[in-house]
């Protein structure tokens, strides 16, 4: 079963996307901080991320760059915020994709079976040392 990570500071939203993606067939691990994104990525190895850019204590960008300096795993932002920049952003982080919420539950789902088809069968695990680039 492929492991989705959603990484949110609003629960609402994550208990909402965790429902959807449970329903769509996904193993769903949840995260109300980036810290916690952080640590529940390294422990559960997820197969895609699906992570929020604007949280309080360390934000999305930060998550994004901790991940992408020991893993290659698909990243999908998803924001409300609708600015080219902040997509950027994003991106240049290391992002694998950015979708604007509210998306429709087919349209997250299709993303996520079509990333995780990409994903190489032995994923390089997340290391502790992550949590360095946001301490």
């Amino acid at each position: 079963m492929t492991k989705v990570l959603v990484v949110d500071d609003d629960v609402t939203m994550t208990l909402m996307l965790a429902n959807t993606l449970r329903s769509g067939g996904f193993e769903v691990f949840v995260a109300n901080s980036g810290r916690q994104g952080i640590a529940a990525a390294r422990r559960h190895r997820p197969d895609v991320v699906v992570l929020d850019l604007r949280m309080p204590d360390v934000d999305g960008y930060q998550v994004c760059e901790a991940i992408r300096k020991v893993s290659q795993i698909p990243v999908v932002a998803l924001s409300g915020v609708v600015d080219a920049e902040l997509v950027g952003k994003i991106l240049a982080k290391g992002a694998t994709d950015y979708l604007i919420k509210p998306v429709p539950r087919g349209v997250l789902l299709a993303k996520l079976r079509h990333l995780t088809r990409a994903v190489p069968s032995t994923p390089k695990p997340l290391m502790q040392d992550a949590m360095v680039a946001v301490a």
